[in-house]
């Protein structure tokens, strides 16, 4: 898998890498999904993280991410990197045959 990181991020872990010795500001959406067909579909949610906040589930295929297709894990991964925490994120996933939206707020860590 391949997507660039923005610089401005890149330089933010440096930093924190230099004076901390680590990093302790980890975005994240806490689920886990893999790249289908028909979409992005979610294998497991963190208990009180963000997409169980906004109400995910385990089998829901999210189809697109800010309007645009969810053809592939990048853009998700590239989304998280690059937004701070309580930025939103705008999904459309499908359970069950139906297709819902949702608003994710990302994580500060």
């Amino acid at each position: 898998m391949g997507f660039a990181i923005p610089v401005d991020f890149a330089q933010g872990i440096a930093s924190e890498l230099i004076a901390d010795g680590r990093v302790t500001n980890r975005p994240g959406f806490g689920m886990q999904v893999q790249p289908i067909s028909g979409g992005l579909f979610v294998q497991a949610v963190a208990a009180g993280g963000p997409a169980d906040e906004a109400g995910l589930r385990p089998g829901d295929v999210i189809v697109e991410i800010n309007g645009q297709s969810a053809r592939s894990i990048d853009p998700l991964v590239v989304k998280t990197l690059e937004m701070k925490p309580a930025d939103t994120l705008d999904l459309t996933y499908e359970r069950g045959g139906s297709r819902q939206t949702t608003t994710l707020t990302r994580s500060a860590g």
